[in-house]
């Protein structure tokens, strides 16, 4: 886009055509003939020239109304710079939010996709190193004491698969809980389930514990990949373990049961919703459905989408527009589809990210980044800090500090500001507010890569244009974001 264009973009949905002002970050609904003129003053090299020569009245008058208004405003983003660049050794240093420990590198599972197994990725692979007490009694009490500022205290348990350290995980809550007595603490835990047993049942139970488990789907799905170290399938010891925990504790399985689905995107994905939804164990759980990550991938790796999956993703989202629309109740009333999630990208869309703007700041940053701490921070067995559990342990750009030497606060601002790596393309791109990239896909051979982060603005792009195509979609149908229907998205 040349740089005196305004950042604009058109899009059509079923019925009408809009155009997406990203300085105001709003969209207005226009005509289809001054769509066509729209669309003409886009492809000149001269936006304001060339819709100034227009002399088509209906254009006329619509293009001085929309300027009055604050539209086609040709400030841009002046410096790409994270609004809490200079703030970040003071959030850090109090207010710290949450910690996930990394009690175990190893696991008794050898999943095809996972990013440890040594299949598809860079990253560190499986391997016997597990974090010794000393470690996580350091790790809590570093937590505790860079969290005065925080309203509550959350500690989450890693792998490998956490379940192999339960006695570590046993020591970590009780010490915390006679540490803290001020605040509640959340314990959150993410596993394949395969070791659950009764005492770890009830402890979680007592603690309060929220756990994701790990289940593809149905048995031919799950165990195409998830498999033991000898090749056997996973899914009946899940499956067992699951229902059990069910039979035991129904109300707070109900309440603090999450599942977690990985997608290979090579396949349908409606067998895998059928699943879910015809199964009564999963009646009223919350079921997170993503595709296999394409960040840090080997060289040689690759990941295809088929037209087959395309399609059933598709259908999968239009049940959860029509359920919305009060179309369609599907099988299960809570759950329309295992995609249900991806409602509350529009819903989030309608009440934040399209907050209107007199104009964009002259120093601003793509969204994407998150600050480490603020929403997660991970410590691996051997004391050392990372954004989060999806990075590249490899990686010394995901170093973010260790518990001998405190947390690397320049470190942090790198990777917070990873838009300064292609700054000018992010000052002219219409979706400057809505980007989605982290530090974690913009990463290669240990460093930041701008031209690995510039690969994926076009797939991200498409992603808002659907977002927003969606957004528009539901208000044509009268829809109203304010108001909630029976079933949930996500529990805080």
């Amino acid at each position: 886009m040349a740089n005196n264009q305004p950042l604009i973009h058109l899009f059509s949905t079923y019925r009408f055509k809009y155009m997406y002002d990203a300085n105001k970050n709003q969209i207005l609904k226009v005509d289809d003939v001054i769509f066509e003129y729209l669309q003409d003053c886009m492809s000149s090299k001269d936006f304001y020239s060339h819709a100034d020569s227009i002399k088509d009245e209906m254009f006329v008058n619509f293009y001085t109304r929309s300027k009055n208004q604050g539209f086609f405003n040709p400030h841009k983003v002046k410096e790409v710079k994270h609004p809490a660049s200079d703030m970040i050794p003071h959030l850090l240093s109090k207010g710290l939010n949450g910690v996930a420990l990394q009690v175990t590198q190893m696991c008794n599972l050898r999943c095809e996709y996972c990013p440890y197994s040594g299949h598809l990725y860079v990253n560190r692979q499986h391997s016997g190193k597990r974090m010794p007490w000393e470690t996580a009694k350091k790790a809590i009490d570093f937590y505790i004491a860079h969290s005065p500022n925080s309203y509550h205290i959350g500690l989450a348990f890693y792998g490998g698969e956490p379940l192999l350290e339960f006695e570590l995980i046993k020591k970590c809550v009780n010490y915390i809980e006679n540490k803290v007595n001020d605040k509640k603490i959340r314990f959150d835990l993410t596993t394949n389930a395969t070791l659950l047993t009764d005492e770890m049942i009830e402890f979680f139970v007592k603690h309060d514990f929220q756990l994701l488990i790990s289940l593809d789907g149905p048995e031919e799905i799950h165990n195409r990949f998830r498999k033991f170290v000898n090749g056997k399938g996973s899914f009946q010891k899940v499956i067992h373990n699951v229902r059990k925990y069910k039979d035991k504790h129904p109300d707070y399985f109900s309440n603090k049961v999450m599942f977690n689905s990985v997608i290979n995107p090579d396949k349908a994905v409606t067998c895998i919703s059928d699943f879910y939804d015809l199964d009564s164990t999963f009646a009223d759980a919350i079921i997170n459905a993503s595709p296999v990550s394409d960040s840090s991938l080997k060289d040689e790796a690759k990941i295809y989408s088929t037209s087959d999956y395309n399609r059933s993703i598709q259908f999968e989202n239009f049940k959860v527009i029509l359920n919305r629309l009060g179309l369609y109740d599907g099988t299960n009333l809570q759950r329309p589809s295992i995609f249900t999630g991806n409602y509350q990208k529009i819903r989030e869309l309608s009440k934040t990210l399209l907050t209107p703007l007199k104009k964009l700041p002259d120093s601003f940053h793509p969204g994407g980044p998150c600050i480490p701490g603020l929403k997660k921070f991970f410590i691996s067995v051997d004391g050392k800090f990372l954004p989060c559990e999806r990075v590249n342990e490899n990686s010394a750009a995901m170093s973010i500090g260790n518990l001998d030497e405190g947390i690397n606060f320049e470190q942090i601002g790198q990777l917070i500001n990873v838009g300064k790596l292609t700054e000018n393309n992010c000052k002219n791109c219409w979706a400057f507010l809505h980007c989605s990239q982290c530090c974690a896909q913009c990463e290669q051979d240990g460093e930041l890569s701008a031209e690995c982060r510039l690969k994926r603005c076009r797939m991200i792009k498409e992603n808002v244009e659907s977002d927003l195509q969606a957004y528009c979609f539901y208000k044509e149908f009268g829809y109203d974001f304010g108001i909630e229907k029976t079933y949930y998205f996500s529990r805080s």
